[in-house]
């Protein structure tokens, strides 16, 4: 088979492949330039899950005619310009790859204006990254983006993509990090007309009753958020979010750093939940490292380990301490507190041995011999010693009564309904599962 060199369709195809995975992955490109033109308000619109259509509109800064017109071309961007640049990046985007991506597999439109060119508006129209059209509009200074039929032409692309709510969920999530990394930008989420989420509520009601404030400062790093107590760990890691430098970041170094500075207040398989944001010196991290920015390098991870080990510990540190006074006076025993008499007794190696059962576990592994346990029906090894994880046990037990209960579907309404809080994100996930919890 002979070398042949691809056409540019099909290049912009495959960068797109690299760059929008899903729905969320545009919204989260776009969000992220809209973030980038200064934008204090940001309304995203979604029909489908993001399939049939993603519209976000900021008040940001807009582009002239020229700019807008280069913006869909591949690597076309004002944020760098040379190699250098990369190093201590501030800006969301930089490469210049999303655009172009996104327009290459879907019906695109960007309309946007400048403060200089009052209403007057620039618009570009493309499908598939072909047939661009530069026409006029209207609007006031920022830019619409407006992407429809994502994945159009890429039926492969098209065939592997979640439902419509999963991937409402997937770009609530994704809001929810770009909200909490940007307080100072408010974000309005439209779901097939409705709406659906804001920056305000993106954390649940107990979240911050339940968190110890973090503040710690070390030459030039920096960190701020809060950390929940240990009594609220969760056994996932949802809950969890990190920002550094105003990027929120997957990064399974700083998650397990943070974890090990909890030390022996969590059990095992259990995750603490957070909110932290560090800043960083700029050309201490590389963000040139994964396509979608999910990932970061840091230079120095001694140093910042030690740092945000003693940021943990210093919250921790600083709880308030409760006061126990004591009363004015203090009434007399019933009885002499000092014994006055004893009693000669046996050695205590010629006692005998009197077996006292033991109440209240603190370990969670018990040893267990013989069959009077009442474990001994769920243990096929029966002789010697068995070392049991009562938590497992407890939680199998459950599990399998659980089952069975479900399957003959008996049902009781409760005399008294219980309201119970749940987060933006995690209500859109009971949204799902309607019809299995009606059964």
């Amino acid at each position: 088979m002979r070398v042949k060199q691809l056409d540019d369709a099909t290049i912009n195809q495959i960068a797109a492949g690299e760059v929008v995975e899903d729905s969320a992955s545009v919204v989260k490109e776009l969000v992220d330039n809209s973030i980038d033109a200064q934008a204090s308000s940001i309304l995203v619109e979604i029909e489908k899950g993001g399939l049939k259509l993603i519209r976000v509109s900021d008040d940001g800064d807009g582009m002239e005619e020229c700019d807008a017109k280069l913006s869909i071309e591949r690597h076309a961007t004002s944020k760098i310009a040379t190699a250098d640049d990369l190093v201590g990046v501030q800006t969301m985007g930089f490469r210049g790859e999303a655009l172009a991506s996104i327009a290459a597999i879907s019906h695109f439109k960007l309309l946007t204006a400048t403060k200089e060119c009052g209403s007057l508006a620039t618009q570009v129209t493309c499908s598939g990254g072909k047939s661009v059209i530069i026409t006029n509009g209207a609007r006031s200074k920022g830019t619409t983006i407006e992407v429809r039929q994502l994945f159009y032409n890429t039926p492969a692309r098209l065939k592997f993509q979640k439902s419509c709510a999963a991937s409402t969920s997937r770009i609530i999530s994704v809001l929810t990090d770009l909200a909490l990394a940007h307080p100072d930008v408010r974000i309005e989420l439209r779901v097939d007309g409705q709406s659906r989420l804001f920056s305000k509520e993106m954390l649940e009601p107990d979240y911050i009753a339940q968190a110890l404030p973090v503040c710690a400062s070390k030459n030039e790093m920096r960190i701020e958020g809060m950390i929940g107590k240990p009594h609220v760990a969760r056994s996932s890691r949802k809950g969890q979010y990190l920002i550094v430098n105003r990027r929120a970041v997957y990064s399974p170094f700083l998650t397990k750093v943070i974890e090990q500075a909890y030390g022996t207040r969590l059990n095992s398989r259990q995750y603490p939940i957070f909110v932290l944001t560090l800043h960083l010196p700029g050309e201490s991290l590389d963000v040139n490292v994964h396509p979608q920015k999910k990932e970061v390098r840091f230079l120095d991870k001694e140093r910042l380990s030690e740092f945000i080990h003693y940021a943990v510990q210093k919250a921790f540190a600083i709880q308030p301490i409760k006061v126990h006074v004591k009363p004015e006076k203090w009434s007399s025993p019933i009885e002499p507190v000092v014994q006055e008499s004893f009693v000669a007794m046996e050695s205590a190696a010629e006692l005998p041995i009197k077996h006292v059962p033991i109440i209240g576990i603190k370990s969670p592994y018990v040893f267990i011999s013989g069959e009077s346990s009442p474990l001994s029906s769920h243990l096929k090894e029966r002789e010697g010693i068995v070392m049991v994880d009562l938590r497992r046990v407890e939680e199998r037990l459950l599990y399998e009564h659980t089952q069975s209960n479900s399957q003959s579907k008996e049902m009781q309404q409760l005399a008294f309904p219980v309201t119970l809080e749940f987060s933006k994100v995690e209500a859109e996930r009971i949204f799902q599962q309607v019809e299995q919890l009606h059964q």
